[in-house]
């Protein structure tokens, strides 16, 4: 966000963020859902809800990041990248026994937690993008498959091993764009 040059008032007026996707924001609020629990239960994953995630606006994300992400969403994720979901909840740095009591008690996830959830799901999504609209669950499917690999530009590190932080998940997020725009094989 920036902030625009004060008017002769001397009040400052803040510029409007700039849009990130051309998606309807019904679409990024209905992929969002998912996460949160909010949405209809189809068990699985509609076509381009992660595509979806990656394009919502950041207000739409920190909005589903603060009313906490249902621990179902975990299940779904990890169904859709064909992950064990021990796998994906251990790469997140969710503790199983948190994880286990908020979905026996029907409860979100803490903040922090559900910031990785949709940090993750946003991952894919950008992966789902990258791929195009035949991608589908594929891009949640190669996205779980390249992570496992250690990769030079990562010092050798797995992708999936930077996955339990927000900047952690930055640094994977620009490696995607570098392998998209061809700067990085």
């Amino acid at each position: 966000m920036t902030i625009a040059r004060p008017r002769q008032s001397g009040k400052r007026k803040l510029a409007a963020p700039a849009a990130q996707s051309s998606r309807s924001p019904k679409s990024s609020q209905l992929a969002l859902n998912m996460l949160t629990g909010r949405g209809p239960r189809t068990g699985g994953v509609r076509k381009g809800a992660f595509r979806n995630i990656y394009g919502a606006q950041s207000l739409e994300k920190i909005r589903a990041i603060r009313e906490g992400v249902a621990p179902a969403a975990v299940d779904v994720i990890a169904e859709a990248m064909g992950a064990p979901q021990e796998v994906v909840i251990r790469g997140l740095g969710i503790p199983k026994s948190t994880w286990a009591r908020k979905r026996q008690n029907d409860s979100p996830l803490e903040k922090s937690q559900s910031e990785l959830v949709v940090g993750l799901a946003t991952l894919i999504g950008q992966v789902e993008s990258m791929l195009g609209e035949e991608a589908g669950e594929d891009a949640a499917k190669w996205f779980y498959k390249w992570a496992q690999d250690p990769v030079p530009a990562l010092g050798g590190r797995r992708p999936t091993e930077l996955l339990d932080t927000k900047e952690g998940q930055q640094v994977v997020g620009t490696l995607l764009s570098a392998i998209e725009a061809g700067t990085y094989q």
